[in-house]
C-alpha cells in the first residue's frame, strides 16, 4: 500500500500540530485511497548558489555576483540572503534581494577586508550558504572595462539567415554585463554596427535578410554600465550557400526502436553525416502498424533531439518506424526502418552506473567533474544526480537532477585544503540508477585550471578525381583540450584570393568533395579545425582537375544482324581505376541512347540489329567516380553480305598464364573459328549464284552459322563458370592451410595481397562477361554472381590466413 506525502507550509504545519485530528485525518485518507493514491514529491530548501564573486570597484564599494543554484528544491526561488563580516561574526546585509543575482555594497571603509556568503530562499526555507569570499577595497580600487566575449560562432540556418552565438567574458570588470555590441562587414568592406547594444545578457543573435553567396564577417563586444570591452571577440566568417547550391539533409542512421513497456516504444537515432549545407532543425517521424501503410507520427519535431517516445500503443502489435531529417532547404531521405513489438513482458530499467568519474581541482575553490554515460536501460537518460561529501562526512545531494545529458559539472565556492568526494547516478524515465565509483579531489592554493586553446593544424591532401571534382581529406589535429566541433574550409582559384568555402562543417568528418570545378584550373585549399575556443591554424594543399583522355572505338558489321565493337583504353586516367565501359547507340538520325551501363567485355558483340540501317556508337570508361569523355563516334551498317573480315577476331584476347584447356576465351575462339568458316562459305555461295534458291541456301548457311555462334557463346559461358568453380576450389584449399604454409600460386611469384587483388579482379571480369552477355540465361547470371561472391569471400579468408590474421 502506498501512502500520501503532503507538502505543508509552516503555518499549516503549526496548525495541524495543535489539532489532535491531524494524524487521524491523514491515516483516514491513506486507508480510503489505498494503493491508488498518488505520491507527491516533498519540496526541500534550494541548493547552494554558485559562482559567488566580489569585486572592489572603488575605495568604498564592492560589487557581488553569483548564479542561481542548480536545484530550486521543488519550490520556486524567491530571493537571496546576503551576509557579511569584517571581524569574526556575520551580520545580515540583505534579508531578501528578490530575484537579482548581483548586489552593490557601498559606503565601505577603505583598507578593511569584507567577507561575504549568499543563501537561496524558497517557500520551504533557506539553503546552505556559499563558501566565504573576501575582498579588500583600497585607494586604488577601480572597475575596469569587461573582457572580450569568447567562442563566437556563426551558422547559416537558411540562405537568408545567419545565427550567431558566443560566451560571456570571464571578467566583467566589476559590473554586470548589460548587453552586447555586434558588428559585421561583407567581403573587404568596413565594419558597421549590426546592433549597437542588444540590452540583454542573451548570448545569441539572428541576422536576417542576408544575401546568399555573400561573405559575412562578425565580431562582438561586451557592454556594462561602466564601459564597453576594449577588445572584441575573435572574428568569425561565413558564406551562406544559395538554395540551389544546397541539398536536403542526408538520411539519419542507427535508428533503434525499443519497447520499454507494453504500450510504449522509445526511438533513438543518429543525425545524418551530411546536413546538406544547413543545420538540422527537426525530424519527421513516420510509423506503420503491422503490414499497414506509413502515416506521420510527428511532421516536424522542431528540434535536433535524436530520440522520441511513442506511447499509447497496442500490446502485441508490431510497429515499424522511419525518420527523415529537416533543414531550411527541405526534408531529406528517410532512414532505414526499425521495428519492434511491445508485449506484456516489455519493460525498461533504470540506467547503469556511470563510469570513468574524474574529479580535478582547477582552482583553490573549484573542482571539475567528468564521467562517461552508462547504458540507458532501454529509456533515454535525461539527467544525472550528483552527490558529494567533504572530508569524512556523510554524502549530501549537490544536484538532484542536472536535467541534461552533459557529462561534466563544475563545483565552485569550495574550501581550500578540504578533500571533496563525489559519486554520480544516471536518471531516465524509469528512475535513478546505481551510483558510480567515487572520485576525490582537494583544491589547494596552487591548483590551476588547464586552459584550452584553439586546435592544431590538420594535415591536408587534395586529389582531383574527375574533370570537375576535387576530394579533400585531412587528419584530425590536436584538439587543444576542447573537443573539435567542425572544420573551416577555404579555397583559392588560380591566382585569386582565398574565400570561405564552408565556414563550419559542424561535423567531425575529415573529408569533403568540392564539385562543379573548372577543368585545368589550379585550386588551393586551407582547412582549419574549430573548437569552443576558436579556429586553429590551417593545413594547405592544392590540386588541378583535368579531363581524362578518351577511348578509341572501332565498329565492324560481322553479320547481317550483328556489329562488333572494340576499343582501346584511355591513355590517361589520372590514377583512376577503370571499372568497365558504358556503350551508347544511335540508329540513323536518332539521338544516342545507353544500351549498356557497364561492361567488362572488349570486344563487345551487339546482336539483333536491323539489316541495312546505319548504327553509330560511342563508349566511355567508367571510373569509381564519374566517367571519361565519350570516345570518337564509330559507325557500321549490317548488310545481308556482312561477315567478319579475314583475320578479324570478335573475341577478347585469351588470358595469359592460364592453361588453354580451361581458358573460356580460348574455347570461345576455337568454337567461333568454325563459325567464321561457315560464314565464309555462305559468302562464296552467294557470290557464285544469284538465284532465289541459291540465296535461300546462303541465308540458311548464315542462319546455321549464327546458331553455331550462339552455341559457341553458350559453351564459353559454361567454360567460364567451370573456371570460376575451379578458382573457387583453389581458394577454399588455400583458406584451410595454416598461416605461413606455402600456397599454390596460379599467377606465379606474387605477394598474398597481389594474389588476392588479381584473383578478385579476374573473377569480377568473368562474372561481368556472363552478366552482360545477352545469350546468358537468368540462372547462368545468378550462378555466376554467387560464384563471384564466394570467390571474393574465400580470397579474403586466404589472404588473412597468409598474413597470419
Amino acid at each position: 500500500m502506498q501512502s500520501i506525502v503532503v507538502i505543508f507550509s509552516n503555518a499549516h504545519k503549526s496548525y495541524l500540530e495543535k489539532t489532535s485530528l491531524a494524524s487521524v485525518s491523514i491515516i483516514a485518507l491513506v486507508l480510503f485511497f489505498g494503493a491508488n493514491v498518488p505520491v507527491f514529491a516533498i519540496a526541500t530548501v534550494p541548493g547552494t548558489p554558485t559562482g559567488l564573486a566580489a569585486v572592489a570597484v572603488s575605495p568604498t564599494q564592492v560589487n557581488l555576483f553569483w548564479s542561481a543554484p542548480l536545484s530550486d528544491g521543488g519550490a520556486a526561488i524567491s530571493g537571496y540572503k546576503i551576509e557579511y563580516k569584517t571581524g569574526s561574526f556575520y551580520s545580515t546585509l540583505v534579508e531578501n534581494t528578490g530575484q537579482a543575482t548581483t548586489y552593490s555594497h557601498t559606503s565601505l571603509t577603505t583598507g578593511t577586508t569584507y567577507t561575504y556568503k549568499i543563501s537561496a530562499l524558497n517557500s520551504i526555507g533557506t539553503s546552505t550558504a556559499t563558501a566565504d569570499v573576501s575582498i579588500t577595497p583600497t585607494s586604488a580600487s577601480s572597475a575596469t572595462a569587461p573582457g572580450a566575449p569568447t567562442g563566437l560562432a556563426a551558422v547559416a540556418t537558411s540562405p537568408t539567415k545567419i545565427d550567431l552565438s558566443w560566451n560571456a567574458p570571464s571578467n566583467n570588470g566589476g559590473y554586470p554585463i548589460t548587453g552586447y555590441k555586434i558588428q559585421y562587414r561583407t567581403g573587404s568592406d568596413q565594419y558597421a554596427d549590426l546592433v549597437a547594444n542588444t540590452a540583454s545578457t542573451t548570448t545569441a543573435f539572428s541576422h536576417n535578410g542576408i544575401t546568399a553567396g555573400q561573405l559575412y564577417i562578425y565580431r562582438v563586444y561586451a557592454i556594462t554600465s561602466f564601459a564597453t570591452s576594449e577588445k572584441s571577440s575573435a572574428e568569425v566568417t561565413i558564406q551562406p550557400k544559395s538554395a540551389s547550391a544546397s541539398t536536403a539533409p542526408g538520411a539519419p542512421t542507427g535508428l533503434a526502436a525499443v519497447a520499454t513497456s507494453p504500450t510504449k516504444i522509445d526511438l533513438s537515432w543518429n543525425a545524418p553525416s551530411n546536413n546538406g549545407g544547413y543545420p538540422i532543425t527537426g525530424y519527421k517521424i513516420e510509423y506503420k502498424k503491422g503490414t499497414g501503410s506509413y502515416i506521420s507520427l510527428v511532421s516536424n519535431t522542431a528540434n535536433a533531439t535524436t530520440s522520441y517516445s511513442h506511447t499509447g500503443l497496442t500490446t502485441g502489435t508490431t510497429y515499424t518506424y522511419k525518420i527523415s531529417a529537416i533543414s531550411s532547404i527541405g526534408t531529406g531521405a528517410a532512414s532505414t526502418e526499425a521495428s519492434t513489438t511491445p508485449t506484456t513482458a516489455s519493460t525498461a530499467t533504470v540506467p547503469g552506473a556511470p563510469t570513468g568519474l574524474a574529479a580535478t581541482a582547477v582552482s583553490a575553490t573549484q573542482v571539475n567533474l567528468s564521467w562517461s554515460a552508462p547504458s540507458n536501460g532501454g529509456s533515454a537518460i535525461t539527467g544525472y544526480k550528483i552527490e558529494y561529501k567533504s572530508g569524512t562526512g556523510p554524502y549530501s545531494v549537490l544536484v538532484s537532477n542536472t536535467a541534461s545529458t552533459s557529462t561534466t559539472y563544475s563545483h565552485t565556492g569550495l574550501t581550500t585544503g578540504t578533500t571533496y568526494t563525489y559519486k554520480i547516478s544516471a536518471i531516465n524515465s524509469i528512475g535513478t540508477g546505481s551510483a558510480s565509483s567515487e572520485a576525490s579531489a582537494t583544491p589547494t592554493a596552487t591548483s590551476q585550471q588547464f586552459t584550452a586553446t584553439a586546435p592544431g593544424s590538420p594535415s591536408l591532401s587534395a586529389t582531383a578525381v574527375s574533370a570537375t571534382q576535387i576530394n579533400l581529406s585531412w587528419s584530425t589535429p590536436n584538439d587543444g583540450g576542447s573537443a573539435i566541433t567542425g572544420y573551416k574550409i577555404e579555397v583559392k582559384k588560380g591566382t585569386g584570393s582565398f574565400e570561405t568555402l564552408v565556414s563550419n562543417t559542424a561535423s567531425t568528418s575529415t573529408t569533403y568533395s568540392h564539385t562543379d570545378l573548372t577543368s585545368g584550373t589550379v585550386y588551393y585549399y586551407r582547412v582549419s579545425a574549430i573548437n569552443s575556443i576558436g579556429t586553429g591554424t590551417s593545413g594547405d594543399a592544392s590540386a588541378t582537375p583535368k579531363e581524362t583522355t578518351t577511348p578509341t572505338l572501332t565498329a565492324i558489321a560481322t553479320s547481317p544482324t550483328q556489329i562488333s565493337l572494340s576499343w582501346s583504353a584511355p591513355s590517361q586516367t589520372y590514377q583512376q581505376r577503370i571499372n568497365g565501359y558504358k556503350i551508347e547507340e544511335k540508329i540513323g538520325g536518332t539521338s544516342f541512347k545507353t544500351i549498356v551501363e557497364n561492361t567488362g567485355l572488349n570486344p563487345y558483340l551487339i546482336n539483333g540489329l536491323i539489316t541495312g540501317k546505319p548504327h553509330t556508337y560511342v563508349v566511355s570508361a567508367v571510373f569509381g567516380l564519374g566517367a571519361s569523355p565519350r570516345s570518337n563516334e564509330a559507325s557500321a551498317t549490317p548488310l545481308s553480305t556482312s561477315a567478319p573480315p579475314a583475320g578479324y577476331s570478335v573475341t577478347a584476347p585469351p588470358q595469359t598464364a592460364k592453361p588453354s584447356s580451361t581458358n573460356p576465351n580460348a574455347v570461345l575462339k576455337e568454337q567461333q573459328s568454325d563459325f567464321q568458316k561457315k560464314v565464309q562459305q555462305a559468302r562464296e555461295e552467294l557470290a557464285k549464284k544469284s538465284g532465289k534458291e541459291d540465296s535461300a541456301k546462303a541465308k540458311a548457311a548464315r542462319d546455321e552459322a549464327i546458331k553455331a555462334n550462339e552455341k559457341a557463346r553458350q559453351d564459353a559461358l559454361a567454360a567460364r563458370q567451370k573456371l570460376m568453380a575451379e578458382k573457387q576450389a583453389q581458394l577454399s584449399a588455400a583458406k584451410n592451410k595454416a598461416p605461413g604454409q606455402a600456397n599454390d600460386d596460379p599467377y606465379g611469384k606474387m605477394t598474398p595481397r597481389d594474389t588476392y587483388s588479381k584473383t578478385v579482379n579476374d573473377a569480377r571480369i568473368e562474372y561481368e562477361k556472363i552478366a552482360n552477355n545477352p545469350a546468358a540465361t537468368q540462372k547462368q547470371k545468378a550462378d555466376a554472381k554467387t560464384a563471384y561472391v564466394k570467390i571474393k569471400t574465400d580470397a579474403k579468408a586466404a589472404l588473412n590466413k597468409a598474413l597470419g590474421k
